[in-house]
């Protein structure tokens, strides 16, 4: 039986985290509200007792912290009571199927741990690597041989094994590998940082005053959206209901990964 090389095994593994299938998020015409832009964005406003916006902030999203389905929620508190308003103010669905929704502590842990998982997968693919080029090479050769002597004539094949082993050229190729798995590790935490700072926009919980507003960012888990179907966003403070819709598109083709045994 033939495997695949482990370093083969560890960059399917690496684009398996990496790689993720893009699809539309649009405001749906269902909505009973007809949207207004800003800075070409689609805002929709569900205006009850109290007041709720939702800003679409990209209309290309994937299972990816940096194309995550997001948008801006703004609540308006047009009571006269104080309000709690945070992401447990908020539900999805798609398909009659919930969709979760991201808090900032979640998406946070995710996102490191995705990093270190990447960081690691680079890591040892680099090791593998490096023990592939410090094994020395060999080469195989097969002849024949005849003689004829005394006892007649006889003849035979053989096979021979050749060893080499240049240090200098696997030195190189080392110095070449790791030099190449530090700047993909140094690639992997630049990626985790920029995410990890796109989280501070990221909605938590407010207390708001009567006639006051509080909002933030809230992002979704796009592996829980089912393509073709519409999301339902709904916004519940105080008993009151504000629903917006979105048609979620059909996914682009998905990367895949094939290895010769």
């Amino acid at each position: 039986m033939q495997y695949a090389p482990v370093s083969v095994i560890l960059s399917a593994f690496a684009l398996a985290l990496l790689s993720s299938c893009s699809t539309s998020m649009q405001v749906s015409s269902l909505n009973t509200v007809t949207p207004f832009y800003v800075q070409g964005n689609p805002v929709l406003v569900s205006k009850k007792k109290n007041e709720v916006s939702v800003r679409l902030l990209s209309e290309r999203i994937a299972n990816d912290p940096a194309m995550l389905p997001e948008v801006l929620v703004v609540f308006v508190n047009s009571s006269g009571a104080v309000i709690d308003f945070s992401t447990e103010n908020i539900t999805a669905k798609t398909g009659g199927k919930a969709v979760r929704v991201y808090t900032y502590e979640t998406l946070r842990k995710h996102i490191e741990t995705r990093a270190a998982m990447l960081a690691l997968a680079g890591a040892l693919n680099g090791a593998s690597q490096s023990i592939a080029a410090s094994v020395p090479q060999t080469s195989y050769s097969t002849g024949t041989v005849s003689a004829y002597g005394s006892g007649g004539y006889a003849s035979g094949t053989y096979t021979a094994r050749t060893t080499t082993y240049n240090p200098a050229a696997t030195a190189a190729a080392i110095s070449t590998i790791n030099a190449n798995t530090s700047n993909n590790i140094r690639n992997i935490a630049a990626s985790r940082d920029a995410a990890l700072s796109d989280t501070s926009s990221m909605l938590r919980r407010n207390t708001v005053m009567p006639g006051n507003a509080a909002g933030g960012v809230v992002k979704l888990y796009a592996q829980d959206l089912r393509p073709g179907k519409t999301l339902i966003l709904t916004i519940t403070v105080s008993g009151e209901s504000h629903d917006f819709y979105f048609d979620i598109g059909k996914p682009a083709s998905k990367a895949t990964v094939s290895a010769q045994p």
